[in-house]
């Protein structure tokens, strides 16, 4: 019945048949209850023989609220699920929508064809009516996408997301809450990623949450883009103690503040990174680093009458920050950045404040006329902003060999939009490289740079759509400028069947250069960043021209294409020697040494996070017969290396596996270092290693103070016990006096070292040290319940790590065996499937 490859969604494989599609589409020339029960009796088929599994994501194709319920039932059941919402109206009172359930990780996705074949993102084709229903609710455990959808008629809050999975991630997007308000909290959870982008929320005056936009996380909590206005009483109210960031929102004329930046459970005020937003009041305030604040009115072109659109006058327009989270598109479908940069708020304008100068390159010759090189000699003459197009005679692929002499540095702002030759297209997949790139950047192994930009503070540059190959120092160096953007290129790796020319660092970030974004969360700005001799990205420089604030987002670091297989890797994933950078969501593997190295004192407050380390996608497919690629990518040496005293730098949320070292080994005398809820496992070596010869004994001294994460002892687990579901671990922790976390983890298989890894990140409890003497250390005991809600805890081992107040956090402790408690083992509370073990 299938009749086609299974499609593929990051982090999840796609379970999709064209078959069971059809039939779920409702084929006109069956019976539409047959076609949906022998839908349902297809995927259940599926679901038990094992080729769809609860690591398995099914797509469901909706078209009509009978549709929705049958969807949100898989769900339900724990499926991993992307609902394909098709264009229309739902009628969803007194629908599964409105009801409160539990869910496994789920998607709701507007904008399709009937046939879910295409997609339009554009929220006002999908509308919820909730006909004064109750909200839609997701209690979800595992990662929640809301995007493109229109919530309106609702009681009070039109969409109530509560997140059950510590290192799972909320984005909701691009949707209209038209009179309505949105919730996002924890249900259970610890540390989560939160986003909440380029949403319309207006007119809302409910009275049960006091606010329209409430998100309450302790992971990282980032607000971009959004319009929220003409509320009857707080517009926008965070929550977290964690990164939160607010960018290029409008937040305007709300009766109660704009702004509220306070728990209710601590409701004294806090503060947050503003960063180009236009708000009028606020309740809290705005952190050390934020910038851009506008307190005016932003010009709606009609408020009066829902037009939240900017009139041509308004201060928002070409004034944000387009190096922040984005989608490509704006509510109304249209580019999401027209002029120089970004707007803010939910819309974009059709103002460009720059002039007209585009620049087209015409043949490959390595100059004269309609060369690149002369296109960049142009702009640097042209003051204002240039774009740099392509439009080459032929098909593709087209190089552009530099043969003369390396390209002239660029000084003025830029955008090389590779996109823009006739046969490109840009990276549509959720997972892996679908991108088609037909211009090639090429030094021959003579040259030295490919492209190279040091503009002044108030310039940036923009580079997309190229293949850059063959330059022996750096294929891309940018040393000046604010804000560039490197999306959907591609350095290294495989092209057109051929192994691409090594450049020495393929992205080179330095000197007076800040704030850049390499790669993003849309699927276009995937850089596929492979084969790199030194590093894939190095961000460096020389104190005091350090580059710093930049982030490394959702990119191929090590493999290309579908990810089923690795050329060389990189020397070096990731080097990071600078401060305040974030590596997100990337995959990083087949490096000749670390995956991510941070090095030296100025190497600080950086964030590593959600990233795969030695471990692509999985790739499955289902014909000709259900088969998963190997996952397998070890890079060479650790998953992440900290050392030369970098030091207060957090590295949460990632999986870091196979390495052919340690998962994460600390050396040197930084401290400060948190290690945070990782998927470690697999690794040649140590899971974690402090100083980097070996596990740590637990020391009875306390002066460890020249050792990374001041040697902190790592807790003893004495026994771990329960049933299938829930469990507990007892322990003690021997320190000095202070509050310490006390992460649980557990493993399918013990560590081949003393002590343990930790497969699966479970729950965060609290030591107490208060007994501690002058010269020595105190501890204590606890106890710690934990729940398992994906996998059965019988035949697992538990491992535990500490971190202390200042982020020092130990190695692993050795393993215990999970013992199932005698009370489960005769059925007791079964009826939550704890019976352990299983039958």
């Amino acid at each position: 019945m299938c009749a086609s490859t299974p499609r593929v969604s990051r982090s999840a494989v796609v379970c999709a048949c064209v078959g069971t599609w059809a039939v779920w589409n409702g084929a006109t020339d069956m019976n539409t209850l047959t076609t949906r029960f022998v839908w349902l009796v297809l995927l259940v088929a599926l679901v038990m023989t094992g080729v769809c599994t609860d690591a398995v994501a099914v797509e469901l194709c909706v078209r009509d609220v009978a549709d929705l319920n049958a969807a949100l039932v898989v769900a339900a059941g724990g499926q991993s699920t992307v609902i394909k919402l098709a264009q229309g109206t739902y009628a969803v009172a007194g629908s599964t929508v409105t009801q409160v359930h539990a869910y496994g990780p789920v998607q709701l996705l507007g904008g399709y064809t009937s046939d879910c074949a295409a997609r339009t993102l554009q929220p006002s084709n999908t509308v919820f009516d909730g006909g004064m229903a109750d909200a839609a609710t997701l209690i979800a455990n595992g990662d929640v996408r809301v995007e493109g959808v229109t919530f309106r008629n609702f009681h009070d809050v039109a969409l109530l997301v509560e997140e059950d999975q510590d290192d799972g991630y909320v984005k909701v997007a691009n949707n209209v809450f038209d009179g309505v308000g949105a919730v996002v909290t924890p249900h259970s959870a610890g540390p989560f990623s939160l986003s909440f982008n380029n949403n319309l929320v207006h007119d809302y005056h409910g009275t049960q949450w006091s606010t329209a936009v409430w998100l309450v996380d302790d992971g990282p909590l980032h607000v971009d883009g959004n319009t929220i206005v003409d509320t009857g009483d707080v517009g926008l109210q965070v929550c977290g103690h964690g990164e939160v960031e607010l960018g290029n929102n409008i937040v305007w004329n709300n009766a109660g503040r704009d702004v509220r930046v306070s728990c209710d459970s601590q409701p004294q005020p806090r503060s947050a990174l503003f960063q180009d937003n236009l708000y009028g009041t606020i309740y809290g305030s705005e952190a050390t680093g934020s910038y851009g604040s506008l307190h005016t009115d932003p010009l709606f072109t009609n408020a009066a009458g829902g037009n939240y659109h900017l009139q041509d006058a308004s201060a928002a327009i070409n004034s944000g920050n387009a190096a922040l989270s984005h989608p490509g598109v704006d509510l109304d479908g249209n580019p999401r950045v027209v002029g120089s940069t970004i707007d803010r708020g939910a819309y974009e304008s059709a103002v460009d404040d720059t002039i007209p100068a585009t620049l087209t390159v015409t043949n490959t010759n390595d100059s004269g006329a309609g060369s690149l090189r002369q296109a960049i000699l142009d702009a640097n003459a042209n003051p204002d902003f240039t774009f740099i197009d392509f439009d080459i005679a032929g098909a593709c692929p087209h190089t552009i060999a530099v043969t003369s002499a390396n390209l002239p540095t660029l000084t003025n702002g830029v955008r090389i939009d590779g996109y823009s030759q006739p046969g490109s297209s840009a990276n549509s997949a959720v997972q892996g490289d679908n991108a088609t790139r037909c211009i090639v950047l090429n030094g021959l192994g003579q040259r030295t740079t490919g492209l190279a930009f040091s503009g002044s503070s108030d310039e940036q540059f923009w580079l997309q759509g190229l293949v850059v190959e063959g330059f022996t120092s750096n294929g891309l160096s940018i040393s000046g400028g604010t804000g560039a953007l490197v999306w959907g290129n591609q350095f290294g790796g495989r092209f057109h069947g051929a192994t691409l020319l090594p450049n020495g660092n393929n992205i080179l970030l330095v000197g007076n250069s800040h704030s850049a974004q390499v790669g993003g969360d849309a699927p276009a700005q995937l850089n596929v960043i492979d084969g790199a001799t030194t590093a894939g990205v190095l961000i460096t420089g020389l104190a005091p021209y350090l580059s710093t604030g930049n982030r490394v987002i959702g990119n191929l670091i090590g493999t290309w294409g579908g990810e089923t297989g690795v050329l060389v890797g990189n020397a070096v994933g990731v080097e990071l020697d600078s401060s305040n950078n974030t590596v997100r969501d990337n995959v990083i593997v087949g490096s000749g040494s670390d995956g991510v190295r941070l090095g030296g004192a100025f190497a600080s407050h950086n964030t590593v996070q959600g990233n795969r380390i030695g471990r692509t996608d999985t790739v499955c497919v289902i014909l000709p017969v259900p088969f998963c690629y190997n996952d397998d990518a070890a890079n060479a040496r650790h998953g992440v290396r900290i050392d030369s005293g970098a030091h207060d730098n957090l590295v949460q949320s990632n999986t870091i596996w196979y390495n052919a070292a340690t998962g994460i080994s600390v050396a040197g005398s930084g401290k400060g270092n948190e290690l945070s809820a990782n998927s470690i496992y697999q690794n040649a070596g140590y899971g974690i290693d402090l100083e980097g010869v070996g596990a740590n004994d637990n020391d009875a001294d306390p002066n460890a103070a020249n050792l990374p994460n001041r040697g902190l002892n790592y807790p003893v687990p004495l026994r771990a016990y329960g049933g299938a579901r829930h469990g507990s671990v007892e322990g003690t922790l021997s320190s000095t006096n202070g509050s310490y976390l006390i992460q649980v983890f557990s493993s399918a298989t013990a560590d081949n070292e003393p002590t343990g890894e930790g497969e699966t990140f479970h729950r965060i409890g609290i030591a107490q040290i208060s007994n501690a003497g002058a010269n020595g250390n105190g501890s204590d005991s606890f106890r710690i319940a934990f729940s398992s809600p994906a996998a059965s805890l019988a035949g697992r081992v538990v491992t535990l790590t500490a971190i202390d107040e200042d982020g020092n956090t130990s190695e692993f402790s050795s393993p215990v065996a999970y013992a199932c408690d005698v009370i489960y083992r005769n059925g007791f509370d079964d009826a939550e499937g704890d019976q352990c073990p299983q039958p």
